[in-house]
């Protein structure tokens, strides 16, 4: 049979976002290497060397929104509910236009609905 050429599509479209996400998570650490002050390098020294501070749950830290410009901060997400409204905003943006729907392709088989008696067949 046959292997569908949207399968090959999705295929390579999952991995180019996957590599999109690793690339994106390692400049982004290096950025943010690069930003921290003296105070700020013991605290990248804690998260890379020491266990969680409650290893019973999670933390997110401070999240800080800059200016794509300028690079200065703008807003710090401090609270859970900012927190979760930033990373929603962040992952889920707005469309701006319509993804543009391709014609789906012709049917290769004709679809006959399953009936009573081969449901019942032995």
């Amino acid at each position: 049979m046959d292997k569908d050429p949207i399968h090959e599509t999705f295929q390579q479209a999952r991995n180019n976002y996957s590599e999109a996400i690793q690339i994106t998570k390692v400049e982004h650490w290096a950025e943010w290497l690069e930003s921290l002050d003296g105070e700020e390098v013991w605290t990248a020294n804690q998260l890379v060397t020491g266990p969680a501070p409650d290893s019973r749950r999670s933390q997110v830290l401070t999240l800080q929104v800059k200016d794509p410009v300028m690079r200065v901060v703008t807003w710090e997400a401090c609270t859970n509910a900012d927190k979760g409204d930033l990373f929603y905003q962040t992952f889920f943006p707005v469309q701006t236009a319509p993804v543009p729907i391709k014609p789906y392709p012709p049917a290769k088989w004709e679809y006959k609905p399953v009936t009573d008696e081969q449901t019942t067949e032995q």
